[in-house]
């Protein structure tokens, strides 16, 4: 079924995105190579662009735009309910990461607003 593969591909690249922008400050400090930290947004951004693609794919492909429907799924099976807050916590971590909004927001909120991804 290619629907289903393309579903469960994108929202495997997802995590595997996910642990890598996890994965970069530690190995920037284990490592002492600072120039990890200039991958680590584009990792983030690579994250959430998967993230958005799997939930586009499950919303469209498996329940055809039906919010009750998918509402009713994601009560239903604990894994979707956790995917789908995961991508919500997602969501304001990819709208902040452009560096007009980190000036707006300071550098102190920002940083508070991206310790989400460790939840």
């Amino acid at each position: 079924n290619p629907l289903e593969y393309l579903t469960r591909y994108s929202g495997d690249w997802a995590l595997y995105f996910l642990v890598l922008t996890l994965a970069v400050t530690p190995l920037r400090k284990l490592l002492q190579q600072p120039w990890l930290l200039r991958f680590r947004r584009m990792l983030g951004l690579y994250t959430f662009f998967y993230a958005a693609l799997h939930f586009l794919m499950f919303f469209w492909f498996d329940h055809f735009f039906d919010l009750l429907e998918m509402w009713a799924d994601v009560l239903k099976r604990p894994f979707i309910a956790v995917g789908l807050i995961a991508f919500c916590a997602l969501v304001p971590l990819a709208i902040s990461s452009h560096n007009g909004v980190i000036r707006r927001m300071g550098g102190k909120a920002w940083q508070r607003l991206h310790q989400l991804i460790y939840v």
